[in-house]
């Protein structure tokens, strides 16, 4: 495996012997617990967590909405998201620097409204720790045609490198994408390919341990999407893979809240 892959799955593994043996109970631990169960793409145990957690703890809150908008372990709500991001500014204050990568990412997501780009990314610098999930943002800043900010590849791999090697695994799959634009290779194919795999044992671990219609149609999007430059042989297998997992998926009840 790459150092990252080695690295997350070593965080991994500690973080899974911790919550063993000390089941959260305060809504900060609960809020943690949530994004260990969410990198590990159990979305429903996250959900979960979130949802415990949400009156006490801004990033609980803001995750909660952000499982509503995109269907995180709970059926897709743009309604209960846009609630859960109106209450989270509300509450938060820009001027603690721990709130502002939530305030930045309500207000980038959040609302239909014209958005103050130079303000976001001032949030966005200016958070408590440099937290990859900002840097991840800063990069596609780069990327998206935004008012005032032109695309710029090198400013957009800089981010998003720096977002990566923190953790961030959104951040190699955007790099991907941005240099499949620009028609260049990807630098680093075995880094790629590492990526893919380390997702798709994560995701096929998921739907095995709590199948479910979610992680099933997950799977299948996982498998359709296949290696990058993988042989004929192993795309057919995966095709036929994709297919399966859906036909799973279709067979199952639509799911409401995690419980």
């Amino acid at each position: 495996m790459s150092f990252y892959t080695d690295n997350e799955h070593e965080k991994g593994r500690l973080a899974t012997l911790h919550w063993l043996v000390h089941p959260p109970e305060t809504a900060a631990e609960f809020f943690l617990y949530g994004e260990y169960a969410f990198r590990l793409y159990e979305f429903r145990k996250a959900f979960a967590a979130y949802k415990h957690a949400a009156n006490e703890e801004i990033g609980a809150l803001f995750k909660l909405g952000w499982c509503f908008m995109h269907g995180y372990g709970t059926a897709t709500d743009k309604r209960k998201a846009a609630s859960c991001f109106g209450r989270l500014l509300k509450s938060a204050s820009e001027k603690e620097a721990r709130h502002r990568y939530y305030i930045g990412m309500c207000y980038l997501y959040g609302s239909d409204s014209l958005k103050d780009e130079e303000h976001i990314w001032y949030l966005f610098a200016n958070c408590s720790e440099k937290i990859e999930a900002a840097l991840y943002e800063q990069g596609l800043f780069f990327i998206d045609d935004r008012k005032s900010f032109a695309k710029d590849l090198p400013n957009a791999v800089f981010y998003l490198r720096k977002a990566y090697d923190m953790g961030e695994e959104r951040a190699v799959f955007a790099m991907e994408d941005l240099f499949h634009l620009y028609k260049k290779d990807y630098p680093d194919h075995t880094e790629l390919v590492q990526a893919y795999s380390w997702r798709l044992g994560r995701i096929l671990r998921a739907a095995e341990k709590s199948p479910c219609r979610e992680y099933y149609l997950r799977l299948s999007d996982c498998y359709r999407q296949g290696f990058p430059d993988d042989s004929p042989g192993n795309r057919k297998k995966f095709l036929r893979l994709a297919d399966e997992y859906k036909r799973f998926a279709e067979i199952l009840p639509i799911e409401d809240d995690a419980t």
